[in-house]
């Protein structure tokens, strides 16, 4: 992967993650906070393929960055499932995304430094 594709793969998450924080309110329409997770679980299916081939071809930094937008990506989707759990009457399942939501922020402060969209820290 070039140069020129490492920068498109981080924008196009950048660019994502920034749509997809409109989402995490419970007043968000539940069509459209489906669609957002859709996008989201799509980023992390091209993000694993763009890993692997990172820590293949040795670039451990950018395999890195990957890990840090695949934690920033599972953080958001946990999120955005909580409020919908909740507008569900599902407390204990919202509960759980919760903490996913949580770890995935922490995972990405360890991680790395290069992703930083969120405005929660641990």
């Amino acid at each position: 992967m070039n140069e020129q594709q490492r920068s498109e793969h981080i924008r196009l998450a950048t660019d994502l993650f920034s749509q997809s924080l409109t989402y995490i309110f419970p007043t968000r329409d539940s069509g459209l906070q489906k669609e957002a997770i859709q996008h989201l679980e799509t980023l992390l299916v091209h993000n694993a393929v763009v890993k692997v081939a990172a820590v293949n071809d040795g670039n451990e930094d950018f395999a890195n960055l990957c890990l840090g937008i695949e934690a920033v990506a599972a953080a958001l989707r946990a999120e955005i499932s909580m409020w919908l759990l909740l507008k569900q009457d599902r407390p204990e399942a919202a509960w759980e995304e919760l903490v996913t939501a949580q770890n995935g922020i922490c995972r990405r402060d360890q991680g790395t430094q290069g992703i930083r969209t969120s405005r929660r820290s641990c």
